[in-house]
Formats: C-alpha cells, structure tokens, sequence
C-alpha cells in the first residue's frame, strides 16, 4: 500500500498490476484489506465481498477501516490513475456501510 501512495511508485504498481495474473492482482489487492491477508502463502481472497462473506461483524469493521486508511491517502493526493486504485475505490463504495464512506 505505500509504494502507491508514491507519485513516481505509482507507476511502478500499475505496471506490475496490469502485467499480473488474476491471483497476482488478487494479493495485490488484498495488501490493502489488512495484514492478515498477507502474512500466509496461498490463495488471496478474489475480492473485498468475499473477505466480508467470510467475516463476522467485528471483522467486516475491521476490514473495512483498514482499507479506508490505505485509501484516504491516495485519495488525498489524487493518485487514482492506477487501476488497481480504481479497483480498491469502486469496492470500497459497493460494500463499506453508508455511514463509514461518508465519514471518509
């Protein structure tokens, strides 16, 4: 997440994303969801619906303000060329509550 917050690293992650496979973009993505979906080898989840399926309530809460911490930066510096940028936003809006965008 932080080498995306970067003006000039930006451009190293979207390269590195639109060269990805789907399991490669997946993890890419899933680095913004919170460190445990980072720390094991194997599968990442395909997308932030299927981390909050899979979730309690504390743990969707969870997720969800992570995210908008990982977010809120790149957002604040207008860095959203990125597709994986415009992947995280248009997730974020489809399945954080009202109120924790809002508040955003």
């Amino acid at each position: 997440p932080m080498l995306l917050r970067h003006p000039s690293g930006k451009s190293v992650v979207d390269d590195a994303y639109n060269a990805a496979t789907a399991d490669q973009r997946a993890a890419m993505a899933a680095e913004f969801y919170g460190r445990q979906f980072t720390l094991f080898e194997g599968s990442a989840p395909e997308s932030l619906a299927a981390v909050l399926a899979a979730s309690d309530a504390v743990q969707q809460r969870q997720v969800i303000q992570q995210l908008t911490r990982n977010l809120l930066p790149i957002m604040e510096k207008g860095i959203l060329d990125p597709v994986l940028s415009h992947r995280l936003i248009a997730e974020y809006l489809a399945e954080a509550p009202v109120s924790a965008v809002e508040d955003a």
